[in-house]
């Protein structure tokens, strides 16, 4: 493709033109007329064909993937080069889809001689989470005598992956942890009696009742006596619900979109992630919507936790509601062994706060099921602040009471079921995610 630069329109307007006005004062300037016009359509013409051979030599190298955090600028290495005999002058665009950010429109780049490549930087910044394809590259240059820019488009075919951004988190989650000197980062040694079945060894006196195996009493003849172990790994799963509830956003930052409930799930679950392989516990996470969208079965290890980055980052909300019977479910028929169930959703919703309830009861009998969940700005009682400034402002507060009001109820009523609830800041979630789970680990009662 070419595109008429403005050395041919200069050219055009100081030979074609006025050569045009000489039939108002000769009697040859029609001849004059055309024979400008001739020329300079032949040099033109041959201008505008070695314009496209110089594009015929250039090579475009890019990477395959590129992986970086959202909001943190890393740059995409591009390579070029030519087989021309002297330096060529290039201007480089990419195709940038709208969920990344770049500084740069178009970079002015000059290749060396023939046998030598150029690499450029290209910086990026990832707004939303994902896969994004950088599809193609334009590339334009000038003609030999200045009057074309000669272009073309390259296929890049780069995958940009953008994961959360954790490094803000672990800054709050440090900050957390010098306040807090009794839950530490590391793994930690338990006291107590175990819930775990080691072996069977003979009765002795001062031990329970209750620890008695009496049907291997009664075919041995004689007291035997079951010897707990206390658990060395327990299994933790993060639930994170995917649907409309968890689409809501943060205020706007700078002209930005603010992080979605979801991505404040995300980083909060990988982050939970690494604590507890540092703890030595197993850690999974199941994904849901109107249906259970993906599960992975509790591991340890760095590489598990890479599974688990993996198939977190690229999920995005569904704007349906979501389905906490069919995932209660879903989770009662696939865990054996009592496991942590971290629920990250929301129920300030009366309706799905109720059908939460109900499904809950599913798995509170036998697993250790807690809610985490952020609680919205304006939920707050009635007479907690100032008083209101107009009808606006009061029916916003009394809108904001009911809200409290409603969580409150739930809190209390799925306590009585055997679930704890928490209610949290955005700012705070990560962290107090991961002080629960400590909690937990601290008080034995997994």
């Amino acid at each position: 493709m070419i595109i008429p630069a403005k050395r041919l329109l200069l050219a055009f307007s100081l030979t074609v033109l006025p050569a045009s006005l000489a039939p108002l004062f000769t009697g040859y300037g029609m001849e004059l007329f055309a024979g400008a016009l001739l020329l300079l359509s032949m040099i033109a013409a041959v201008d505008a064909v070695a314009s496209l051979a110089v594009l015929k030599g250039i090579a475009i190298d890019f990477p395959a993937r590129l992986n970086m955090a959202r909001r943190r600028e890393a740059f995409l290495h591009v390579r070029l080069s030519h087989g021309k005999g002297r330096p060529l002058s290039l201007a480089l665009a990419l195709e940038i889809p709208p969920a990344l950010s770049s500084p740069w429109t178009t970079v002015p780049v000059v290749l060396p001689e023939k046998g030598g490549d150029m690499s450029v930087s290209w910086p990026l910044t990832g707004l939303e989470r994902g896969v994004h394809l950088i599809g193609r590259c334009r590339v334009r240059t000038t003609s030999p005598l200045g009057l074309w820019l000669a272009q073309s488009a390259l296929d890049a075919g780069v995958g940009v992956h953008v994961y959360p951004p954790l490094h803000e988190e672990r800054k709050k989650l440090a900050a957390l942890f010098t306040r807090r000197n009794d839950m530490l980062l590391r793994p930690q040694r338990q006291i107590g009696r175990g819930r775990e079945f080691e072996k069977l060894r003979n009765y002795l006196p001062g031990d329970s009742l209750g620890d008695i195996h009496w049907k291997a009493t009664a075919r041995r003849g004689h007291p035997v006596t079951k010897e707990f172990r206390i658990e060395r790994t327990q299994e933790v799963y993060c639930v994170i619900d995917a649907s409309r509830l968890s689409a809501r956003r943060d205020a706007d930052r700078g002209g930005v979109a603010g992080d979605s409930f979801l991505d404040a799930c995300i980083s909060a679950s990988l982050l939970l992630a690494g604590i507890a392989i540092r703890q030595g516990d197993l850690f999974g996470v199941m994904t849901f919507s109107d249906q259970p969208i993906s599960f992975i079965r509790a591991a340890g290890g760095m590489g598990h936790f890479g599974v688990c980055r993996e198939a977190l980052y690229q999920t995005q909300p569904s704007l349906v509601t979501p389905d906490f019977a069919e995932t209660a479910s879903f989770l009662a028929s696939r865990l054996r062994r009592r496991a942590l169930l971290l629920f990250l959703t929301s129920l300030d919703e009366p309706v799905l706060a109720d059908a939460f309830s109900r499904s809950i009861q599913v798995l509170a009998g036998r697993h250790l099921a807690l809610v985490h969940s952020v609680s919205p700005a304006a939920a707050h009682p009635l007479f907690s602040d100032s008083g209101a400034d107009d009808a606006d402002d009061l029916y916003d507060r009394l809108g904001g009471h009911l809200v409290w009001h409603g969580l409150r109820r739930t809190v209390e009523t799925l306590r009585l079921r055997g679930v704890e609830m928490a209610l949290t800041d955005r700012e705070r979630f990560c962290a107090s995610l991961a002080a629960r789970y400590l909690n937990v680990k601290r008080r034995q009662i997994l």
